[in-house]
C-alpha cells in the first residue's frame, strides 16, 4: 500500500444509505466504524433480506438508479499501458480484452483469477482460460501476463501489483475489465493499492439480466446487486478499498 493511504478510503455510501432510509431501514452499518468484518456481513445480509420485498414490491426508481448509476460507472478508455482483467466465469471479459487489445488501447494483457473455489470440477484456473480466449481473439501470446492463484477480488489487485513488480513490467495506467456491478469494488482497490498517479480506465461487461432496466426486478440479480455495497462497506472495514 502506498504510503499515506493507510487511512484513506475510495467507496462512498450515500446512495445506499438513501436507498434503506427510504424504506425505513437503519443505515449504520455503513457509517458505525465499531463494526467488525463478520458483523458488516452479517447486517447487511439482514438488512438486504428485509429491504428486497420492498424493491420488487414498490421501487424508488430515482433511488434504485442511483444504487446502480455508483457501482457500474466507466470511463471512456483511452491508450493504456495495460488491459487488466479480474478472474470470473463471465465468457465476456476476455473477448472485451481482446477488443480492446486489438484496437490498439494496450500491449499487454493482464489476466488474474485461481480456479473457482465452489466449483469442484474446475481444474484450469480462470486466468489460464481467459489466456486460451485472448490468444483464440488473436492476443499474442508474449503480450499476455498470467496471475493464476488470486481466489478473492483484493488477492486479484494485491497478487498482480505484486507480479507486475517481480516482473519489472511499469505502467501508468490501467484499463480495468470488469462486470458493471463489481466495477466499483474492484476501482476502488485499485485506487488503495496504487499511487494516485496512476490512471485507471473503467470498461464494463454487461449482461443483460444486469442491465439498468432489469437488474431490480428479479431477487437474484437485485441481491447480488446490494450486496456489493455490504462487499465494499467490508472492504473499508478491512482497509482494502
Amino acid at each position: 500500500m502506498p504510503k499515506g493511504k493507510e487511512s484513506v478510503h475510495y467507496p462512498t455510501f450515500d446512495t445506499i444509505i438513501n436507498l434503506f432510509s427510504h424504506y425505513g431501514l437503519p443505515t449504520d452499518i455503513f457509517t458505525n466504524d465499531s463494526l467488525d468484518m463478520y458483523q458488516v456481513v452479517a447486517q447487511g445480509t439482514e438488512l438486504i433480506n428485509q429491504l428486497l420485498p420492498h424493491i420488487l414490491s414498490k421501487p424508488h426508481i430515482e433511488l434504485v438508479n442511483a444504487v446502480f448509476e455508483y457501482l457500474t460507472e466507466e470511463d471512456n478508455p483511452q491508450k493504456s499501458d495495460i488491459i487488466f482483467v479480474f478472474g470470473s466465469q463471465n465468457s465476456r471479459r476476455a473477448p472485451k480484452a481482446a477488443e480492446l487489445f486489438k484496437q490498439g488501447l494496450a500491449k499487454k494483457v493482464m489476466v488474474s483469477g485461481a480456479s473457482p473455489h465452489y466449483v469442484e470440477e474446475y481444474h484450469t484456473s480462470e486466468a489460464e482460460i481467459y489466456k486460451n480466449q485472448l490468444i483464440e481473439d488473436g492476443v499474442p501470446s508474449e503480450n499476455i501476463i498470467v496471475e493464476p492463484h488470486a481466489i478473492t477480488m483484493i488477492d486479484n489487485v494485491r497478487r498482480s501489483l505484486n507480479l507486475l513488480d517481480e516482473l519489472n513490467q511499469k505502467y501508468a495506467s490501467i484499463i480495468l475489465v470488469n462486470s458493471n456491478y463489481s466495477q466499483r469494488r474492484g476501482w476502488a482497490m485499485f485506487k488503495k493499492h496504487t499511487p494516485d498517479s496512476i490512471e485507471f480506465y473503467r470498461v464494463n461487461i454487461v449482461d443483460e439480466k444486469f442491465g439498468k432496466e432489469m437488474w431490480y426486478k428479479k431477487e437474484d440479480t437485485l441481491r447480488i446487486v446490494l450486496n456489493e455495497f455490504i462487499k465494499l462497506r467490508g472492504s473499508v472495514v478491512y482497509n482494502t478499498a
